[in-house]
């Protein structure tokens, strides 16, 4: 068996091997596709630099969302229901315990009594809390400047609820 160029086994392993080391030329359909489109390897260079430019940008872009999604979620309070129990006065005291709600952020707390459209601050609880008590006592002695005829909706429900609150001792 000798095709002409092949003289001995020896010679063909050395052509196979040779064969081996050659680069594959580019399919029909590859090539076709790089003259159809006027795709060249500098211009297919050229896009890829481009788009890694793009995913570059978007993965900065990305970055900045969830830097301020987690300041937001750094910045939203924790939500919990207390109750008063007691008034920091000689005058007054509590008829039953004063449904509250506060709201403990980073740097402050905030009391608030929604049913009198209070609400105080503090850097604690326990100090929100105590001003919102002092509130309450500031819309008792507000409230009780006025009769019932010159006060508003708001202030007479204000009024209402507060006298099922909170009582006038002695």
């Amino acid at each position: 068996m000798n095709n002409g160029n092949i003289h001995n086994i020896s010679d063909y392993k050395l052509e196979t091997e040779v064969a081996l080391d050659r680069p594959e030329p580019p399919s029909l359909a590859q090539t076709e596709y790089l003259q159809s489109s006027d795709r060249t390897i500098p211009k297919v260079y050229k896009e890829m630099e481009s788009f890694d430019k793009d995913l570059k940008e978007i993965n900065k872009t990305l970055t900045d969302i969830q830097t301020h999604l987690n300041k937001i979620n750094n910045d939203a309070p924790s939500v919990i229901s207390d109750t008063i129990n007691s008034l920091p006065s000689d005058n007054y005291e509590t008829i039953r315990p004063i449904n509250i709600i506060l709201k403990i952020y980073c740097d402050d707390v905030v009391a608030l009594l929604p049913e009198l459209e209070l609400f105080a601050e503090g850097q604690n609880e326990f100090e929100a809390v105590n001003n919102l008590k002092l509130e309450i006592l500031d819309l008792i002695d507000d409230l009780e400047e006025f009769s019932e005829t010159d006060l508003g909706t708001a202030p007479k429900d204000w009024k209402r609820t507060l006298k099922q609150l909170v009582k006038k001792c002695r």
